[in-house]
């Protein structure tokens, strides 16, 4: 099994150097401590979420936090094909699920989208709520996928601002089942970015999907059966990951 990961703030990572000695505390140390109890000699690694991963020993455990030894840190650079979901609102925990994937799979930044025939509506308070809500099943996915980089979670856009986006990107891909050419076939830019839309429950309107084509975008398709929003992103990230040279 790899060594969990612990989320560290980027200032107090940046100074470190191999033999150095550092506490872990607050929700990260409670989590080693008390959750994942830790042992003296276990592996671990310490991310900033900003790509710098730094292996290291436990040396010590208390009952809320515990102390490391470091090994020699590493900086991931960024891909040079970053990839963006685009996730429309939807009902219940069916985006949260599709956010939680999607970082598995290493989608580089997600954005929250306000569809035409999105069910869920995040306004005022509740798309404050929705924001926290997403960054935190973000962080906990990212952690889970040992990632040293987690994704972005953009401020909610309406579609009006996804067709801006979707006009500056590198390629830029809107799923649809209607759609005649295959994911798996489309061209792929090699650097930029690659934004990628995921569609509410009841798909994206026609209004919508003109929209899209107008700013750019190609309409793609993933196969003969149709997803779920809560499953379509993390299928076509997998593809876009795959294709792009990124699962390499």
């Amino acid at each position: 099994m790899t060594p969990p990961v612990f989320l560290i703030p980027a200032t107090d990572l940046a100074k470190v150097q191999a033999g150095d000695r550092f506490p872990v505390t607050g929700e990260e140390g409670r989590h080693g401590a008390a959750a994942l109890r830790l042992r003296s000699g276990e592996s671990v690694v310490l991310v900033d979420g900003d790509g710098r991963r730094v292996p290291a020993t436990v040396a010590d455990v208390t009952r809320d936090s515990f102390v490391v030894e470091l090994a020699t840190p590493h900086d991931e650079p960024p891909p040079a094909l970053s990839i963006t979901a685009v996730q429309a609102l939807a009902k219940g925990d069916r985006a949260d699920s599709a956010v939680e994937m999607m970082t598995e799979a290493g989608v580089d930044r997600i954005i929250p989208w306000s569809a035409s025939r999105s069910i869920a509506v995040w306004k005022g308070e509740r798309a404050e709520r929705g924001l926290r809500r997403w960054n935190a099943v973000v962080r906990a996915a990212s952690k889970q996928a040992r990632r040293a980089r987690f994704p972005q979670v953009a401020p909610l856009h309406n579609t009006d601002q996804l067709a801006e986006l979707l006009g500056s990107a590198a390629t830029a891909l809107v799923l649809h089942e209607s759609a005649e050419q295959p994911l798996s076939t489309v061209p792929l830019a090699s650097i930029g970015e690659l934004v990628l839309v995921v569609g509410p429950e009841g798909g994206i309107s026609d209004d919508e999907l003109d929209r899209f084509r107008t700013a750019g975008a190609t309409p793609v398709r993933l196969g003969g059966s149709v997803l779920r929003t809560s499953t379509a992103g993390v299928v076509a990230a997998a593809v876009v990951m795959t294709r792009s040279g990124r699962w390499q």
